[in-house]
């Protein structure tokens, strides 16, 4: 009884996979049937010529389009700052002063050879208009006054820290009565009503950019305008770049030197052109490039000439036309030649 029930189960569920298979088959017979008759469903969308742009991106950090650091010359304390964090200064202003004292230096022995020298020369002309002394002996005073005028000076330019260029002062890393040494920063100036900046360029992207090409600089949810200034000529072997100066215009001095931000340039535009997806460009076994249309009812293979590409979409160089009915959905249950149904 045992082994006559095993048989009996088996044989029904023989039958009862064969009957599904059986249905499975008679479905997918029944569907592509249909497709063959009423065509396969797809979804169309005409070509259209576009504007095609190609936007490129990069990170860098700007400083002041003219910066200089002030370093000390001495080693003393400092007497006093004039200046604050964010004071304009103009070219040779006195911003921060040491001892006259300091022994080093010889400031006080500088002054006292130039008031000499001067007090010296001026006798010496007055005489020599008189007749009283020769032309040589006024040269040789003349000559004296200068050299005690330049050696005052250099010393002056110790004690007396004064402005390299005209700017804002963007930092003072010193304190007043603070003792500092010989090379130690005293403070930054930077002129910023322009900004600049360095960006690196890949040799493909070195096609799209030139000298004066606009572009955008993005910080803090704000966009500024700029242009590049220069590209290099050669590559960087360290960063297998090439290297692209940059400048940013700063008016109303709301951006500051050292901040990091997004270069944004738009490298290429093209108008009237056809873009489509990337995804809807398919490859053969000899990795052609084709897409299917629809005409006359039936899916039509085409060959495409792909151009530059920009995220997700393609530039299409020949092959389809504006108004060639692209199939956008249902393109990978096709073949060349099948007849296929349009749907909304």
């Amino acid at each position: 009884m045992k082994i006559k029930n095993i048989i009996i189960i088996t044989l029904a569920a023989g039958i009862s996979l064969f009957g599904c298979s059986g249905k499975q088959e008679a479905k997918a017979s029944s569907m592509e049937q249909i497709y063959k008759e009423q065509g396969v469903p797809v979804k169309t969308q005409a070509i259209e010529l576009q504007n095609f742009s190609k936007e490129l991106s990069f990170n860098t950090s700007l400083t002041g389009i003219r910066e200089t650091a002030v370093n000390s010359m001495v080693s003393d304390q400092i007497s006093s700052i004039k200046v604050k964090i964010g004071s304009s200064v103009k070219k040779d202003q006195v911003i921060m002063e040491f001892p006259m004292s300091n022994p080093s230096v010889s400031y006080r022995q500088a002054d006292a050879a130039y008031k000499l020298a001067k007090q010296t020369y001026d006798r010496m002309s007055n005489l020599y208009q008189n007749g009283g002394v020769s032309k040589q002996d006024l040269d040789g005073a003349e000559t004296q006054l200068k050299v005690s005028q330049a050696n005052l000076d250099a010393v002056t330019q110790i004690v007396k820290v004064r402005a390299p260029i005209d700017g804002i002062i963007t930092d003072i890393n010193v304190k007043a009565n603070e003792k500092v040494n010989p090379g130690q920063l005293l403070c930054t100036i930077a002129q910023l009503s322009q900004l600049k900046g360095r960006i690196w360029l890949t040799e493909n992207e070195l096609a799209y950019i030139k000298t004066g090409s606009s572009l955008k600089f993005i910080w803090n949810n704000n966009e500024y305008n700029g242009r590049v200034t220069d590209i290099a000529l050669s590559m960087n072997a360290d960063k297998q770049a090439f290297g692209a100066d940059i400048e940013i215009s700063n008016s109303g001095n709301s951006l500051r030197s050292g901040i990091n931000g997004t270069v944004k340039l738009n490298a290429l535009n093209i108008s009237n052109t056809i873009i489509l997806p990337k995804n809807l460009i398919q490859k053969d076994e000899n990795k052609k490039s084709y897409v299917y249309v629809a005409e006359n009812g039936k899916a039509v293979l085409k060959y495409v000439e792909t151009g530059l590409e920009s995220n997700l979409d393609v530039q299409i160089t020949s092959g389809v036309n504006a108004g060639d009915k692209l199939i956008v959905e249902g393109y990978n249950m096709v073949d060349n030649g099948v007849k296929v149904k349009e749907v909304n």
